[in-house]
């Protein structure tokens, strides 16, 4: 996750939204770990449950899909800034280069060492988890070639390829047949997978949950987004208006294909006219249903944000300190709610909502004063690692 900077009432929101985002994560996470009705069943790869969807349950994740597009739709804009801001001092283009490729070395490492062993206990034997640190840090690394391409041109590809995905998992790679690429290719970087490396009863199962290109492709939006954000600061209009109108027509868009369940749906199609099939879409990988209804409903936040937005870059608000903290509260969040787990006894077999509850306010409660403290540190600047945390 890449951290924006601070100087502005427009970086304020977008902190905010990431800050909001992150909340909402820490919600779904300790649900996982504590919960037995936690639903996860965002894929037609994996069994629906056979007496339909639990409406409350179903809604509690429903919100948290908007996680993982506003992080990678936020890396970009934030990296947008960053690269700007660099560029304005005279940093030399092999510094940015130098400063991405380590920086996503630097996440796929914390995706596979730290996040992985939080996630592990949950498969019952050794596992390889690829999630949104896998999904961000291979797209900072595309990004060293990418930000090169004109800014439309990159985002047309992201759009293009988003509308495309359905098309390319389902009929080109034959994610549903499995014909195609072969399973390694295809379960990083277009679908979503699960592979043993080695023996099938000792070896490790690598899960790769976030395929590379249509996250990237949220990624270059958000990118896109940042060059509208840097050429407005003259103006001192934020682009309220293009944020409203395009969350309409892409909540619009969302809904009409999920009407006429012909394309969009990445296989998981709505069964009934109720509420819950209606939003069921896939997030393993993300449907194009699924992209328009989380990033048009950002939009709508974010603009919201932006409208209210104040430059105040002393606030000590819990979503301004956790979005300015973005990488930190995320590799903290984990180890913090598997220690509960551990303390508490209890785990997702034998919890009930209640024990997420009370886990998701013991966790917000311990990361608030650490994030605070990582902010200070950071902003003192006598550690120059912090730079990649």
């Amino acid at each position: 996750m890449i951290d924006s900077p601070d100087s502005n009432g427009r970086e304020t929101a977008i902190d905010r939204l990431r800050g909001l985002v992150m909340v909402l994560m820490v919600h779904d996470h300790t649900n996982a770990f504590f919960d037995a009705q936690h639903l996860s069943t965002d894929s037609l790869a994996i069994p629906q449950p056979e007496g339909g969807l639990p409406l409350v349950p179903f809604l509690l994740r429903l919100v948290t899909h908007l996680c993982a597009p506003t992080f990678l739709f936020l890396a970009g804009t934030s990296l947008y800034l960053s690269v700007s801001k660099s560029r304005a001092r005279g940093v030399k283009e092999s510094s940015i280069d130098r400063h991405l490729a380590i920086r996503a070395a630097f996440l796929l490492i914390l995706e596979v060492t730290v996040v992985t062993l939080c996630w592990t206990p949950l498969y019952g034997r050794p596992a390889i988890v690829l999630q949104v640190l896998w999904a961000i840090g291979a797209s900072l690394a595309c990004m060293i070639l990418l930000r090169r391409v004109p800014v439309p041109v990159a985002v047309a590809v992201g759009v293009l390829y988003l509308v495309l995905s359905d098309w390319i998992v389902l009929d080109v790679c034959g994610w549903q047949d499995g014909s195609g690429p072969s399973p390694f290719v295809h379960g990083l970087f277009v679908s979503t997978s699960a592979m043993m490396l080695g023996d099938p009863e000792s070896g490790v199962i690598l899960v790769a949950f976030y395929p590379v290109f249509s996250w990237l492709s949220m990624l270059l939006l958000g990118w896109g987004f940042g060059r509208v954000l840097v050429r407005r600061r003259e103006s001192g209009a934020p682009p309220i208006r293009l944020l409203v109108v395009l969350g309409a027509i892409s909540l619009a868009a969302c809904f009409a294909l999920r009407g006429q369940g012909i394309y969009g749906d990445m296989g998981l199609v709505r069964r009934d006219d109720s509420f819950a099939q209606w939003f069921h879409v896939s997030k393993y990988p993300p449907s194009l249903t699924f992209t328009l209804l989380t990033l048009g409903t950002m939009a709508w936040i974010l603009a919201a944000l932006l409208g209210t937005a104040k430059s105040n870059g002393t606030e000590r608000g819990p979503l301004i300190v956790f979005g300015r903290t973005p990488l930190f509260f995320y590799v903290v969040h984990l180890p913090v709610i598997v220690l509960l787990s551990k303390i508490s006894g209890h785990d997702r077999s034998t919890g009930d909502a209640i024990d997420g509850v009370v886990a998701f306010g013991v966790t917000l409660a311990i990361l608030y004063p650490s994030c605070l403290a990582y902010a200070r540190l950071k902003r003192s600047r006598r550690a120059p690692w912090t730079r990649y945390l």
